[in-house]
């Protein structure tokens, strides 16, 4: 009996052990990150509120609470701290479980949203059959998945990769839609090399450039009259690139120390280039070079943004609809790319060897009716669906169809 009571003790023991630890790692922390910084916070408070009297206490009150939940400094570094002590434990979940560390150190987002495959494989196949009529082919364009080959892939759910991608790409499949898997492309191509951000849904800087390149030889092999000079279009050699530090919105649960940060890739166009941009619901009218026209000049807003996130650095998101025109290409071709977040990069590399982008993100367009326009007009040598996650899929469903 007492064997069998000493068992039950050094069983309960670990949990409460590994309790304490938690509990003394994230004490230390707090002391460290907080009360060393509660000065400044103080500071701040000094200079946005007068002397506090009966009269003016909730001003006082609502101060210091906004000050904790906005004040940048404090808010990252108290996330910090506990990131830290998860990472002092050996812990690999985060935020209840929505996000999971892989073995290759990655951020994984774990999310059950449903989507019907049917309606929107139906939806796409009316699109392909309308673009058929008109000649014009259309392709719906895979971008590459987050960590295919990581051991959690056997989940079936991790974001942008999970079983309904898969059969989405099969139903489409059975209906005769011309499919193109970037993802098995840069592989059979020999790319062995990390594909997404560690911390972030999206994908490295250099394999959106690949996965422009990839389009512009299919579109090419489509008899498509995009500029035929690609490799120089697409050689490293013709850009400077400038390498930024970026963590991700997966990490804002974690902070920085939980996995390691990720270095952001800007690509610029070493090369003359001349474009123009036109977003009709904004009214902006632009023309200049790739970096004045389809940037947005975050790398030189650091003083006032010292943390940009570096995915919106191209082209015009949020917005429907807009329309890109390249002055200085040998390519003649006019495309229509319907995308999200997920392509912007490759959308914006993609517009170097093409006369002519319009771009489509349905998402911001309740009735489909810029998308159904669009389709219908007919203006356009090829139509390129690009995306992976259930947000794009579900905007293709038009609700009222096409004509």
């Amino acid at each position: 009996m007492e064997n069998e009571t000493q068992k039950q003790t050094e069983k309960q023991g670990g949990p409460r052990v590994a309790g304490y630890a938690t509990a003394i790692v994230f004490a230390v922390f707090i002391f460290f990150f907080f009360f060393a910084n509660i000065g400044g916070l103080g500071e701040k408070l000094g200079q946005d509120l007068p002397s506090v009297t009966p009269d003016n206490v909730r001003e006082y009150e609502g101060g210091w609470e906004a000050a904790y939940r906005e004040d940048f400094f404090l808010r990252d570094n108290l996330i910090d701290a506990a990131g830290l002590s998860m990472l002092g434990l050996d812990r690999k979940s985060v935020d209840n479980y929505n996000y999971m560390k892989d073995e290759n150190g990655a951020l994984q987002r774990f999310e059950g949203l449903p989507l019907d495959i049917s309606a929107v494989a139906d939806s796409i196949a009316e699109m392909d059959a309308l673009c058929g009529e008109q000649g014009i082919p259309l392709l719906f364009a895979q971008i590459p998945a987050r960590f295919q080959d990581t051991d959690l892939a056997a989940s079936r759910e991790i974001e942008f990769f999970g079983k309904r991608n898969d059969d989405l790409l099969s139903a489409l499949d059975e209906k005769g839609i011309r499919i193109l898997d970037i993802d098995q492309t840069l592989r059979r191509s020999g790319y062995a090399g990390q594909i997404a951000l560690r911390t972030d849904g999206h994908l490295k800087t250099d394999v959106e450039f690949q996965s422009a390149k990839i389009l512009a030889e299919v579109l090419l092999g489509l008899g498509v009259p995009y500029d035929e000079e690609i490799d120089y279009v697409f050689s490293t050699e013709n850009y400077t690139i400038k390498s930024y530090p970026f963590r991700g919105f997966f990490t804002e649960s974690s902070g920085r120390f939980f996995t390691r940060i990720d270095s952001f890739e800007l690509y610029f166009p070493a090369y003359p280039t001349d474009f123009s941009m036109v977003v009709p619901a904004t009214g902006l009218e632009e023309r200049g070079t790739f970096h004045e026209v389809l940037m947005n000049g975050l790398e030189e807003q650091l003083d006032t943004n010292p943390r940009p996130y570096w995915i919106l650095n191209y082209l015009r998101y949020p917005n429907s609809l807009y329309r890109i025109s390249n002055h200085s290409t040998g390519g003649t071709c006019r495309l229509l790319v319907v995308m999200d977040s997920m392509a912007i990069r490759t959308t914006a590399f993609l517009s170097l060897g093409a006369a002519e982008i319009t771009v489509v993100d349905p998402r911001y367009d309740e009735t489909g009716d810029i998308l159904r326009s669009e389709l219908e007009s007919g203006n356009f040598d090829a139509v390129i669906l690009a995306g992976n996650c259930i947000p794009l899929f579900e905007s293709l469903i038009l609700p009222n169809g096409l004509a």
